[in-house]
């Protein structure tokens, strides 16, 4: 069926401050790549089963997180998330490294954890450590809003699952994220679970959308 332009841009699906339009929808599809909105949308969706101790952050703030420089505008864009209070907090990391660059390419996932030696950064990527420099950089932001007391952290690389594709980095960060706090191997994530995760986010999204 072909819709027509401002069809295809219309809000198509709502979950609380979340939104999608169709053309997002048609991301789901095996061969395309994920956007911000589609990743956020379904980390949204699925917040209300992660516990008061975990935060996911939406993958357009942690853009803005990385490339914000003014310390006061972190502190109000990020006060309201009570980072203080988290045992975890995870963020889905894109290439992107500049304001008014053109959207990156790849997905990959930090975590911050809280343990006894204080905060630890744990990096997991589905190709390589293409993210890396970018989720250091922005643990080394965030991690001073969940302790006070530090001021760094160290973002180690992780074993996890690959992708057989150019388009399922999204799906995998996804991916790691559940895996994670239900205390999986991520090392165990396959291509197949990636297909099957598609099918799923499509199922939920269809079941929610409105008529076209």
């Amino acid at each position: 069926q072909v819709l027509c332009p401002s069809c295809a841009m219309s809000a198509a699906v709502s979950w609380k401050t979340a939104r999608l339009t169709w053309d997002d929808i048609g991301l789901l599809e095996p061969g395309r790549w994920l956007n911000d909105a589609v990743i956020g949308f379904w980390t949204e969706y699925n917040s209300a089963a992660m516990g008061d101790a975990v935060c996911v952050m939406d993958p357009a703030a942690g853009f803005w997180v990385a490339v914000e420089e003014d310390m006061e505008d972190l502190q109000d864009g990020l006060q309201p998330l009570d980072l203080q209070d988290k045992q975890i907090v995870l963020v889905p990391v894109n290439d992107r490294s500049e304001r008014g660059s053109e959207g990156g390419c790849h997905w990959s996932l930090l975590e911050l954890r809280r343990g006894e030696a204080g905060i630890t950064g744990h990096y997991y990527d589905s190709i390589g450590v293409g993210n890396l420099s970018q989720a250091q950089k922005l643990a080394n932001k965030v991690v001073s809003f969940m302790e006070t007391k530090q001021q760094r952290c160290e973002v180690k690389v992780e074993a996890c699952g690959k992708q057989s594709n150019s388009s399922d980095c999204g799906v995998f960060a996804l991916l790691f994220i559940e895996t994670l706090l239900s205390g999986g191997d991520t090392a165990a994530v396959t291509p197949g679970d990636a297909s099957a995760m598609r099918q799923r986010m499509k199922q939920v999204v269809m079941s929610l959308a409105k008529p076209r």
